[in-house]
């Protein structure tokens, strides 16, 4: 950012369960939370004068991570339902990939729902539904 904060995620993977399966984002893992706040003063010490701990962290919060098996999200039109419902778009299984992602494919996806040409970052056709959901 430009006010030299930074984001930062992960730690998921140190506790036993992964957190897969988690369908409750209100509260944070402990462990984790200890994990993201010992990294980055732990391998960058002197940005924070010795101290284990960094000077100040904004925010913290827990998230739902949705999986694809293809690690791909599904970004675009979804196919006409047998009751005939049609017109539906979605924008989700980013994979824990979301903050990188999200954005751009929200862009993409608001430009095809217009029928507007595709911008600077055109969709991967990889992450179209078809055939997929």
């Amino acid at each position: 950012r430009a006010d030299g904060c930074l984001v930062l995620g992960g730690f998921r993977d140190v506790v036993p369960s992964k957190e897969e399966g988690t369908h409750d984002d209100g509260h944070l893992d402990p462990h984790v939370s200890s994990c993201l706040q010992d990294y980055l003063p732990m391998h960058f010490p002197s940005r924070f004068d010795g101290q284990r701990r960094g000077p100040c962290f904004e925010m913290e919060w827990a998230g739902i991570l949705g999986f694809m098996d293809d690690r791909f999200p599904l970004v675009g039109a979804l196919p006409d339902t047998r009751d005939g419902r049609s017109g539906q778009y979605i924008c989700a299984g980013f994979s824990g990939h979301g903050m990188t992602r999200a954005f751009s494919c929200a862009e993409g996806l608001a430009r095809q729902m217009l029928q507007l040409p595709s911008g600077t970052a055109p969709l991967p056709t990889a992450f179209s539904p078809d055939g997929r959901i």
